[in-house]
């Protein structure tokens, strides 16, 4: 990886430590997990009062910044997720698998 390109994976690290992390630790392609398993990882991840509300602030900005490449959040060095490889299955993959169960009413915030 370039350098340019890791300074921007390190800035995604630095916005959204919590969520790059559950990218990397339960929804990776290489973990082959089942969405059963899946699940039930990110529900322990998310069954800390404290968890929850870092997982809701970074959700919340992560689809509220238009600069975000989600083909780089999806596929990066550090993870690729459990996903065709395009940007809108990256967002959808993320939308289903974190955004919906933090948020299960609520909808994505409009882009700026």
């Amino acid at each position: 990886m370039s350098g340019t390109n890791r300074d921007r994976l390190l800035a995604l690290w630095g916005k959204y430590p919590s969520i790059m992390n559950d990218c990397a630790s339960i929804f990776a392609r290489t973990l082959d997990l089942s969405e059963d398993k899946m699940a039930k990882a990110y529900a322990i991840q998310i069954s800390h009062p404290t968890a929850l509300e870092n997982k809701k602030r970074e959700l919340k900005a992560l689809f509220s910044d238009p600069d975000l490449d989600w083909l780089e959040f999806g596929f990066n060095d550090d993870y690729e997720l459990m996903c065709d490889e395009t940007a809108e299955d990256a967002r959808n993959f993320i939308i289903r698998q974190m955004w919906e169960v933090v948020f299960p009413k609520l909808e994505l915030p409009k882009l700026q």
